[in-house]
């Protein structure tokens, strides 16, 4: 099974981070970032209105980036063919994000990618650069 790892910043600041192995098991690199995207937009969607109900606020929407070109490109395709029935609602949460205005999905290097800590081992040099973005030390390349 894939896993699927990420993180929430705020205000620079990671909040939130996890790493979980997925529940089922995708059938494709596109399917398991789907789920990736998936799972760490359910967790984003709380943190907001968790913390829209305590300021008491409408928050502008949050970018949210994905190192997968196939799923970007899906997103804005918006085709639902016969072969994509078993990730239709994955795709329908997103799309419904997206049209609330609660996300807006862009691409990002795998390679500047500070999430990929937490899937795949890496070289002691980009390790020690996600380590820094996620501590705050350092910003997104």
């Amino acid at each position: 099974k894939s896993r699927s790892g990420g993180c929430i910043f705020a205000s620079g600041a990671c909040v939130y981070a996890w790493s979980s192995t997925q529940q089922s098991t995708a059938l494709s690199t596109f399917e398991s970032e789907l789920y990736a995207l998936v799972l760490g937009t359910r967790y984003l969607l709380a943190l907001r209105r968790i913390t829209s109900f305590i300021l008491n606020a409408t928050l502008p929407t949050s970018l949210v980036f994905c190192d997968n070109q196939s799923v970007i490109a899906q997103l804005l395709r918006r085709d639902l063919s016969s072969r994509s029935r078993h990730i239709r609602t994955n795709l329908g949460f997103i799309y419904e994000a997206i049209d609330n205005r609660d996300i807006h999905v862009e691409y990002i290097r795998s390679a500047a990618n500070p999430a990929n800590t937490h899937t795949a081992a890496e070289n002691r040099d980009r390790f020690a650069q996600n380590t820094a973005v996620l501590s705050g030390r350092a910003e997104l390349p």
